[in-house]
């Protein structure tokens, strides 16, 4: 084949990785040898033929070295893919703040009350996606750049799902709406507009497994949400055998829950109740496989349930929404 003509074609077979078989037809319908000129095409042996100019590859072995290298990287994607562990995670909002001037109707008034609207959306590698908003209108708790301790929001709780990251999109704008119907979508006059867009992509392995791990996401330098994960893999779970086998409902609660051992062979058990310090805030001894505990005199917020029986053990995150 001459060298014009494999300049001609060249664009087609550096994207061979999507047609070998096209590229190959293409480069050999003439003959069934091909003087390549290697170091002129950066996809076929490079490191191999870098001293040479001028080499000669039979139609088939090119073909099956095509087939060959598409094999591999489909090999090396499914891997990665594999490598991502079956692991449930929650996510959580527990503070916000922002630090845009408002004068409502237009126009800029330094440290008016703010009306800021807060947007964030969460998915995975299996395209889970939990979103939520807050809209807030002359509200005090979000005066300027002062954090508001709102009530924790569990903004996902997926489960057995195959991923190794948790990435998350956020959006935000000031409101100048005059109503107090504050849309969670900015307006022509509204300010600080920022549209959805990727914020930060957070990966397991950055993150302590069953432990709180928080984190803050900024947009623009004036929206600003504190986030808590908590994850865990399964595969380490299941390869537990002590550990109990333990429902618990409903979760989040308003404080009062219900505990079930699913294990009939139990029918008593030891639970404790700690706050994210680590604090005992509850230690009771059940006589049966259910109970009923009460957190009603607890504030709203994250607490992790023990439950011991028989020299087996479990630990349960649970949510309290008053």
């Amino acid at each position: 084949m001459p060298y014009n003509h494999f300049k001609a074609i060249q664009p087609t077979l550096n994207g061979f990785f999507t047609s070998p078989v096209k590229v190959a037809k293409e480069c050999f319908k003439s003959s069934n040898n091909w003087e390549c000129p290697i170091n002129h095409s950066p996809y076929i042996l490079p490191q191999i033929f870098h001293s040479v100019k001028i080499v000669t590859i039979n139609y088939f072995t090119l073909l099956q070295i095509i087939t060959t290298m598409k094999t591999i990287l489909l090999s090396i994607t499914m891997m990665s893919f594999l490598a991502s562990a079956q692991i449930g995670y929650t996510v959580t909002v527990t503070k916000l703040m922002a630090t845009a001037d408002d004068c409502d109707g237009g126009g800029f008034c330094l440290l008016a009350p703010q009306d800021p609207v807060f947007n964030v959306w969460v998915t995975d590698a299996q395209a889970n996606e939990n979103t939520n908003c807050w809209a807030f209108n002359g509200d005090n708790a979000m005066d300027y750049g002062v954090w508001n301790d709102i009530a924790d929001y569990e903004l996902a709780n997926e489960s057995y799902v195959n991923t190794n990251y948790i990435s998350f999109d956020m959006g935000a704008f000031e409101s100048d709406a005059l109503s107090t119907d504050i849309s969670c979508f900015a307006g022509g006059l509204d300010d600080n507009v920022f549209d959805r867009a990727f914020n930060k992509l957070i990966t397991t392995a950055s993150m302590p497994m069953n432990a709180v791990y928080t984190d803050t996401l900024v947009v623009g330098g004036i929206y600003n949400m504190v986030i808590d994960i908590i994850w865990h893999d399964y595969a380490s779970i299941d390869e537990n055998p002590n550990e109990l086998a333990v429902a618990i409902s409903p979760n989040p609660s308003n404080g009062v829950f219900k505990i079930n051992l699913t294990d009939l062979l139990e029918n008593e058990f030891e639970v404790s109740v700690y706050d994210l310090a680590g604090n005992a805030i509850l230690t009771d001894m059940v006589n049966g496989n259910q109970s009923t505990i009460d957190l009603t005199n607890q504030k709203t917020g994250i607490y992790f349930v023990k439950i011991i029986s028989n020299n087996r053990s479990v630990t349960k995150r649970i949510q309290v929404q008053h």
